[in-house]
């Protein structure tokens, strides 16, 4: 059984995810926009960290760019969030889970190709 196998077996989510650091900014309405690497991606979604909360089900425009230099925009809704500590920083962050609510479905097959990909190496 390879990795990915494995993987599979374990995942009981919808899209499977693995942790990255991918850039996006998220543009909120009448709001400058602001930029960070996230926690995890799949082709479902993302997570991330902000210093800012942001209430569940506030929609967001994400300029997303994946390691392969591919970047495309995707609208998300905040499904979930949760305030933590994040390793050696001693400010506290949101830890945020986003839903893709609209995005194309060639970008979203770019996604799972990266998952894919990263999973193979693993």
């Amino acid at each position: 059984m390879d990795n990915r196998d494995q993987f599979f077996k374990i995942e009981r989510r919808k899209y499977p995810r693995v942790n990255a650091f991918i850039t996006y900014s998220v543009v909120e309405k009448n709001s400058l926009e602001k930029s960070t690497n996230s926690k995890n991606i799949s082709a479902g979604g993302i997570a991330f960290f902000s210093k800012e909360k942001l209430e569940t089900n506030t929609i967001l425009s994400l300029n997303i760019s994946l390691p392969d230099r591919s970047d495309f925009m995707a609208k998300g809704k905040v499904v979930w969030e949760d305030h933590v500590k994040v390793a050696d920083d001693s400010n506290m962050y949101y830890e945020l889970g986003i839903k893709f609510i609209d995005i194309n479905d060639d970008d979203r097959q770019k996604i799972s190709k990266y998952v894919l990909h990263r999973l193979d190496k693993s």
